[in-house]
């Protein structure tokens, strides 16, 4: 019996793809209808709550069953175990301003019309919503004086919504502070003469004196709030001087009879196989019982301590008419320009902002008349232009030729000032000056072709459209006249190298056996050879000249292979050493001559196929050697390093 809360909430969670909106047709407190959606529930019951907010409710409120120390039965179930109570529940919405349902376990009769739709007068009652639970005990053996295998005995109690005011508050809200016990009813042998019934308030914060137990007995059938006539009565519980003791209950929620939650009271209970909470006339009718319906002895008729509503007072008028329909009164919108006053009911206004005057409307209620006063500033439009210099700009009738910030004051469409703002700015005259190298060639200017030097001008237009005067300072370069100042132009094979002097000087010469401004006649050859010299002048302009020097070999002389002699290191610091296998078997003699070709005096060594000669005393520069011997001469040539 412990588990029977456990599965019945994981049956209804089975049951999560019934999860649906729904949406309820509510009376509204300020007269009328309206339609309110309720955020998506699981509603196996259809009542419009969400059953695990109801079986919540259930569990969280359910009054405690107390027995006494002294009854003569071994416990309630078949079994004998004693050990809980199995209370079968039937909650339902009861917020009267919510349904008028012809329900038998709803209210019969509406009251009034609660709030007519623009009739707000006092005397109006505004109901709360609320939520009955129906409960009947479920007794497995009765060991009263006419007992009976088994019995059921009802009670119930309402719950009182203190949440948001709205349908789409009660029907799913699950805090359980926005719940409270509101009332508890019992009622001991139904429909007999003996039937007594007591109602109290639920124990609660705010009812701290209120009652939260119902006293139950298998023995004499009877649910009571108070143990207060023990003696006296047939249906007094006969242990009343014995010791309270607390039963475990567990509460199920059958849902509603045309939409059951539980079909067969077996699935809780085994013993209870075959009862249908809503159709068996009597329960557990099975093992020989006559304890009547669960129906009956839970849905009884309501007390009207279950209804409870709020009295519209002449003090709460005024506001809920506020509430409902908006402040009575009117608002507009009006402006003024900066500077002019502006009169609202005996006030002069100067700022812009929110205003309001309370008046009387024909309900007595306060008026109000809201002005959103608008105070036009002056306006301002701003804008940039440009002239160039020598022209003018019209602003408004004025010719201006001096760039700075210009005003004029008009009027704009409000009839409030308005102030024109222009900044000119004046761009001065542009352009260039540039000087140009013509080199014996056409110089071409803005569509121009220049054949003499001198200052030539155009005008063009720049990027603001002004005009940009282009001054061209052009200087026509005629080409230098190159003039060779060679002696001859015929030398013979083996001689010194030949000093090219040229006019004017400073160009670059060119040509076989060229390095530097010297000719070397051996290393051009014996033959004609063309000597090219360029010339580039200040301006960058080149001229080009060119000679011819013949070199001829005299018969019976034999020439001495250059390549055949190696001088190093190269260039040298101190000691040169030339290398040749002419060397080790030809006596060698060794002249040495500066580029100027004038003989300067080293001292050298010659041993076997090298020539070692002191360089020490030399300044840096390049230098020549001539090797003489029996079958000829040839020249080398060497630098003297730093």
């Amino acid at each position: 019996m412990r588990n029977i809360l456990l599965l019945f909430l994981v049956a209804i969670s089975c049951f999560d793809h019934l999860l649906a909106q729904q949406q309820a047709i509510v009376i509204s407190r300020c007269g009328g209808t309206e339609i309110v959606t309720i955020p998506s529930i699981i509603d196996i019951d259809q009542d419009g709550m969400d059953d695990r907010l109801e079986q919540k409710l259930l569990v969280y409120f359910m009054p405690k069953i107390i027995q006494f120390s002294d009854e003569s039965c071994p416990g309630p179930a078949l079994d004998g175990t004693g050990d809980s109570n199995l209370i079968a529940c039937h909650i339902y919405p009861i917020p009267q301003q919510y349904t008028r349902s012809t329900s038998y376990d709803s209210i019969l009769i509406h009251p009034v019309a609660l709030v007519p739709a623009h009739q707000l007068v006092p005397g109006l009652i505004w109901y709360y919503p609320k939520v009955k639970v129906n409960c009947a005990v479920l007794y497995g053996q009765d060991c009263g004086a006419l007992g009976h295998t088994a019995d059921v005995e009802g009670f119930n109690f309402s719950l009182k919504y203190t949440g948001p005011d709205t349908v789409a508050g009660w029907m799913y809200d699950t805090i359980m502070s926005h719940w409270m016990g509101d009332t508890i009813q019992t009622v001991s042998h139904a429909g007999t003469l003996c039937q007594q019934i007591e109602v109290r308030p639920m124990r609660s914060l705010y009812v701290s004196w209120g009652a939260d137990s119902v006293y139950a007995s298998p023995d004499k059938h009877g649910n009571y709030l108070t143990i207060g006539g023990c003696g006296s009565s047939i249906i007094c519980n006969p242990g009343c001087g014995a010791t309270k003791q607390l039963k475990h209950v567990i509460p199920v929620n059958l849902g509603e009879p045309s939409a059951t939650m539980i079909t067969d009271m077996g699935s809780l209970y085994a013993a209870y196989a075959g009862n249908d909470p809503w159709s068996t006339s009597n329960f557990l009718n099975a093992q020989g019982g006559n304890a009547g319906s669960i129906r009956d002895k839970m849905l009884l008729p309501l007390s009207s301590t279950f209804i409870s509503g709020h009295v519209l007072t002449a003090a709460q008028i005024c506001p809920l008419y506020t509430r409902c329909y908006g402040q009575p009164g009117y608002a507009y919108a009006d402006q003024t320009c900066a500077g002019v006053p502006y009169h609202f009911h005996s006030r002069t206004l100067t700022q812009s902002g929110l205003y309001r005057d309370t008046l009387s409307d024909s309900h007595g209620c306060d008026s109000v008349i809201a002005l959103t006063l608008s105070v036009l500033s002056k306006d301002t439009f701003s804008y940039a232009a440009a002239t160039c210099t020598g022209t003018s700009f019209a602003f408004h009738g004025q010719q201006l030729t001096t760039a700075g910030t210009y005003r004029d004051t008009l009027t704009d469409q409000h009839g409030c000032d308005s102030m024109v703002r222009l900044d000119l700015t004046v761009y001065p005259g542009t352009g260039a000056s540039y000087q140009a190298v013509s080199c014996d060639t056409i110089y071409t200017f803005h569509g121009q072709a220049l054949t003499a030097s001198g200052t030539y001008i155009d005008t063009l237009s720049d990027m603001h459209g002004c005009d940009s005067v282009v001054v061209l300072h052009l200087i026509v370069d005629t080409a230098a006249q190159i003039v060779w100042g060679i002696s001859s132009d015929t030398v013979m094979a083996h001689t010194h190298p030949i000093l090219l002097a040229v006019s004017p000087s400073g160009g670059v010469f060119s040509g076989a056996g060229v390095n530097g401004n010297l000719f070397f006649v051996d290393s051009a050859g014996p033959g004609s050879h063309t000597l090219t010299y360029l010339y580039t002048d200040p301006y960058g302009c080149t001229t080009a000249g060119q000679h011819t020097m013949t070199v001829l070999s005299p018969a019976g002389v034999a020439d001495i292979d250059l390549m055949s002699i190696w001088l190093y290191p190269n260039p040298v610091s101190d000691m040169l050493t030339a290398v040749s296998s002419y060397f080790a078997h030809e006596r060698v003699t060794v002249r040495f001559y500066d580029m100027t070709g004038q003989r300067i005096v080293v001292p050298y060594v010659q041993s076997g196929e090298s020539i070692r000669a002191d360089c020490s005393m030399l300044s840096p520069g390049a230098y020549l050697i001539r090797f003489e011997s029996t079958v000829g001469y040839s020249y080398k040539c060497f630098v003297k390093g730093e």
